[in-house]
């Protein structure tokens, strides 16, 4: 479970996640190497995960099947207006245009359209916590992840998770997804 960030930190930095501090986070050392590293993605994907998700099947869920449901969890929709991809989000999610098998339990794979080539093998990783915020965390990808909100882009470092204040649109390479929750 996530706390809310110390009252001491900047009101412009995005919070962060205090049980796992950021330098545990190792998604970075992954992200856009094309070679077999599953892994290593599952055991740095298992420490960022929070405790308390359900275990899941870790299945690739194609574009416009959605992630298995879990009673308590809110759901939220991820949808690409331009390929018309939409991924309902109701557990944690690995991101990417062909991302790895070999997940720990509660993670679930999802594999992205990606007409433009810009989105990474393993591109960002989507937490949900159980208070019910949303984290998002950069796998080291190429053309980066970015949280556009309220017409402010704030770029998700690498090893740095963002608490998402939904609605949202999030970049994942050159590809916009509306986020917001599940109506």
């Amino acid at each position: 479970m996530l706390r809310q960030c110390p009252m001491s930190r900047g009101m412009n930095e995005p919070p962060q996640p205090p049980i796992v501090p950021a330098e545990r986070h190792r998604l970075h050392d992954y992200g856009d190497d094309h070679s077999d590293c599953s892994a290593e993605i599952a055991q740095a994907v298992h420490d960022a995960v929070r405790a308390g998700i359900q275990p899941r099947d870790t299945a690739i869920t194609d574009a416009d099947n959605a992630a298995p449901a879990s009673p308590s969890a809110l759901a939220y929709e991820l949808h690409n207006p331009s390929t018309g991809q939409s991924v309902t989000v109701d557990s944690s999610v690995l991101l990417g245009r062909h991302p790895a098998h070999r997940l720990p339990e509660g993670l679930i794979a999802v594999r992205l359209e990606d007409p433009t080539r810009t989105v990474s093998r393993n591109h960002a990783v989507i937490v949900l916590d159980d208070d019910g915020r949303v984290w998002i965390e950069d796998c080291g990808s190429l053309n980066g992840t970015h949280i556009i909100h309220h017409d402010q882009q704030i770029t998700v470092d690498q090893g740095r998770p963002v608490q998402v204040e939904v609605p949202a649109t999030i970049r994942i390479g050159n590809q916009f997804f509306d986020f917001d929750q599940c109506r």
